[in-house]
């Protein structure tokens, strides 16, 4: 995990609460590779967002999994994210989460192995919550 500090203390963050299985993915490892393309844009033309409730982060998830534009919270990250990708190794119980979420985390002003590594820091098992109040918490700035 990356180092942002305490979790953010939300209750049950006004959604439903999940333990999943948290994996980043890179302008450099996208499909196709070196783009920003995403599959259903909701508030993006491209992947993006900087986390917050009116800009969330674009995620990626398994075809079917959920709705585009569903929202999630990550109290680790301290960051909303918006369904607008999909993700063909996010399933269900990798890693020992519910399901998987798939974190857009950009990396084009990056290297190939520097957003890489970034993500690398990200990848894990952590609460997110689905639906989420719209006043939580969010850490400033990028997630690497």
């Amino acid at each position: 995990m990356l180092d942002g500090g305490e979790p953010a203390q939300v209750g049950d963050g006004g959604g439903r609460r999940s333990e999943v299985f948290v994996t980043g993915y890179t302008y450099w490892d996208n499909s196709p590779p070196g783009s920003a393309q995403i599959a259903q844009p909701q508030i993006h033309d491209r992947a993006g967002g900087v986390g917050t409730w009116k800009d969330p982060l674009t995620v990626a998830v398994g075809a079917g999994r959920f709705d585009f534009g569903t929202r999630f919270y990550l109290p680790e990250l301290k960051k909303y994210l918006i369904v607008e990708d999909l993700c063909g190794a996010c399933s269900d119980r990798r890693g020992g989460g519910a399901y998987t979420l798939d974190v857009w985390i950009d990396g084009s002003d990056l290297s190939s192995a520097g957003a890489a590594s970034c993500a690398s820091r990200v990848t894990g098992l952590q609460p997110a919550i689905e639906d989420p109040r719209s006043n939580l918490p969010v850490a400033s700035g990028s997630v690497c």
